[in-house]
């Protein structure tokens, strides 16, 4: 059976976390050479290939989860603005990482000797401790992943009000096209008793057709 929605959106986001502690590690690792000669005689570019993995598997989780949710759990008229309102959602983890890049002090991140730059996006890279940035990315991942869990009984209400609406709205399209059904069925008969029978198979037909067309099906 497929999970839930929402478990599959903390699934997601644990995984996020997963990913940006593979990236805190490697980060360390790269630190621990000391040089940029050192770090490339002994570092391979596939040591990257865990943490992609992890943030892969979370986008296919969380986007693909979230837009169905977000459509089958919004009344339809308001069905696109919902689906919008969770894109514009998702956009803010790239927001929030440049705010985070501009903003953070470059004295906190920056190893060297000397004057610093103001944020990260002004000081040298080769020095900069980017595995501080994987580590509070990974504790705000935290946050949301315990955000989720918190919902669960929320959602399990949400999730029984939207299985009822579906089974009445089924419902209510079975009597729909059971109708729709008598009320050509009753036409055929009509059409097929005024060519035999004139006028009064006519009237006779309608009446007919009428009773069919009061009767309430479930």
């Amino acid at each position: 059976l497929m999970p839930t929605h929402l478990t599959r959106l903390t699934i997601g986001a644990g995984l996020c976390v997963c990913g940006f502690m593979s990236a805190f590690a490697l980060e360390r690792i790269l630190l621990s050479y000391g040089s940029y000669s050192m770090t490339k005689e002994h570092v391979s570019v596939f040591w990257q290939i865990p943490q992609i993995c992890f943030f892969s598997i979370a986008a296919v989780l969380i986007i693909s989860t979230g837009y169905e949710l977000s459509w089958s759990h919004a009344p339809e008229s308001i069905r696109s603005v919902s689906v919008a309102l969770f894109t514009m959602l998702y956009s803010l983890g790239s927001v929030l990482s440049f705010i985070l890049f501009a903003t953070l002090p470059g004295r906190w991140f920056d190893q060297k000797q000397g004057p610093h730059g103001e944020n990260l996006l002004s000081i040298d890279p080769i020095t900069t401790r980017y595995d501080y940035y994987f580590l509070i990315c990974a504790s705000l991942c935290s946050l949301s992943l315990v955000g989720l869990v918190s919902l669960r009984r929320y959602y399990a209400n949400t999730r029984d009000l939207k299985v009822n609406r579906d089974i009445e709205r089924r419902a209510l399209e079975i009597v729909h096209r059971r109708r729709l059904g008598v009320v050509r069925q009753g036409s055929f008969n009509v059409d097929n008793c005024s060519s035999v029978g004139g006028g009064g198979g006519r009237k006779r037909s309608e009446e007919h057709t009428s009773e069919l067309q009061s009767r309430q099906y479930l």
